[in-house]
């Protein structure tokens, strides 16, 4: 039997009940960056009856989403979310993930993204073309909606010009509820007569409503439109390699017997992907384009690049290859505030990590921070400052670890979207910015909200300047 962690590792104590509870939901990133500062790549601390082990290293990191990734499942405050989101890859665990994932693979295909890409491009010159020189915008919000716009395309091939404000306010419910799951009471407060979840309760209705016509529309329509929701609703697991129904009547009769998705289980996993493809994107696109405005020689850099790129046409997804810095300055974004900044697993039986130097006990709640882990000086000189060219250093790279840097996870749980939201990220980037710089109105820093995803806590008020 394994000793328990809190027993074995150092950490903060408790200096009255509550208190360490109290300091990690009152301040998150705060509670997480103190105790790795005083304790190290190790730590551990309880709250209540909960065991938690913070690591910092990453070639544990590695071990526990890589290499022991059977050992451990979602942390409890993810699963809770599936009342918000549903059982979708999100959330879902074991052979369900497993098959859910291998459904919805081929709609990250290489080419299916290649594919996204003019959607991607379009709506982002149709922001551009609507903006005027000297206006004043909340970068956020903007970013929201035009990855709002982009997901629905490329999931739906659809748009929802008519209702994108009220389903951006529905989507802003529902992940800011996410923070509630971190609370044990949770499953006590969800069930009280409050606002926050009436607000919550049409907010789900309003998304998922919108999801289930879609689908609606995609069974009617029968046919392959090229989108995601195409792709997943004509998936079939055969038990062995995932087959898509192709539009010959012989290859569907013979994709008949094997299992799709059921209409709930689909609409789950296209909830999921609204949300994360909507909201994480918008997030990294939010803090790219205001480190830039805070950097005049990265811009100028950026500026000649893609000026060069794509030679006055719209930009295409193989235009990829000719935009290193500015894939640079996503990747460097996300280094300094990552979309997904922290990670939890929880252990399904006692396991022993790094040698038996770190026990983490059955039930345990391993954290894993990529705010903290990004911003290591061990393997980021400079960490606090916003460059660039560190990402087009091939020596450096080598040199430093893996899971040095993980905004996407790892493992068998990795990020599905990882290739979607590269290019999304890039192009848009690229093609606001051929004819637009963006002015910070204050120097100041930003200040952070960590739910689910790490969002700006104000708006970001911008002002547009023609190039």
């Amino acid at each position: 039997m394994i000793t328990s962690a809190t027993n074995t590792l150092p950490g903060p104590r408790a200096r009255f009940p509550g208190h360490l509870m109290f300091a990690f939901r009152s301040d998150p990133l705060g509670f997480l960056i103190r105790i790795a500062a005083k304790f190290g790549d190790r730590s551990a601390f309880g709250i209540g009856r909960m065991r938690f082990v913070l690591l910092n290293d990453p070639d544990l990191i590695r071990e526990v989403i890589v290499a022991k990734a059977d050992q451990f499942q979602k942390s409890p405050a993810l699963r809770q979310a599936r009342v918000s989101i549903g059982d979708g890859l999100l959330t879902s665990e074991g052979d369900f993930h497993k098959r859910q994932r291998k459904l919805s693979q081929p709609a990250f295909h290489p080419s299916r993204v290649a594919g996204y890409s003019a959607a991607m491009v379009r709506r982002s010159r149709q922001m551009a073309v609507a903006w005027r020189d000297g206006e004043r915008i909340d970068l956020h919000e903007q970013m929201m909606k035009l990855t709002l716009r982009v997901v629905t395309e490329t999931l739906f091939s659809a748009s929802i010009e008519d209702e994108i404000d009220q389903i951006g306010q529905a989507m802003d419910v529902i992940v800011r509820m996410f923070s509630r799951a971190r609370n044990p009471l949770a499953p006590i407060l969800n069930r009280l007569p409050l606002p926050s979840n009436r607000r919550f309760v049409r907010a789900q209705a309003d998304v998922r409503r919108t999801v289930e016509h879609f689908v609606l529309q995609n069974r009617m329509a029968g046919v392959d439109r090229g989108d995601l929701l195409s792709t997943l609703v004509r998936a079939r697991d055969t038990g062995g390699e995932t087959a898509v129904m192709s539009d010959d009547p012989g290859g569907a009769q013979d994709a008949a017997s094997a299992q799709a998705m059921s209409d709930i289980q689909l609409r789950d996993e296209i909830v999921t992907l609204f949300i994360a493809g909507h909201e994480t994107t918008a997030n990294a696109l939010t803090f790219a384009l205001w480190l830039l405005s805070q950097n005049e020689d990265a811009a100028a850099k950026l500026y000649s690049e893609i000026d060069a790129a794509g030679a006055g046409r719209d930009l295409l997804s193989a235009d990829l290859d000719h935009l290193p810095f500015t894939r640079a300055v996503v990747a460097e974004a996300m280094r300094l505030y990552p979309p997904a900044w922290v990670l939890m697993r929880q252990a399904k039986e006692d396991v022993r990590l790094g040698s038996d130097s770190v026990r983490v006990p059955k039930m345990g709640i391993v954290i894993m921070s990529q705010w903290i882990t990004h911003r290591d000086p061990r393997w980021w000189p400079e960490p606090e400052t916003f460059k660039p060219e560190r990402w087009l250093d091939d020596t450096a790279k080598q040199n430093r670890p893996k899971y040095a840097y993980f905004p996407f996870g790892g493992g068998p749980r990795s990020c599905i979207g990882e290739a979607f939201a590269w290019t999304e990220a890039v192009l848009i980037i690229a093609t606001l910015l051929r004819d637009w710089r963006l002015e910070a109105e204050s120097p100041k820093p930003l200040r952070l909200t960590p739910t689910i995803t790490l969002r700006p806590k104000d708006p970001v008020w911008m002002r547009l300047r023609r190039r």
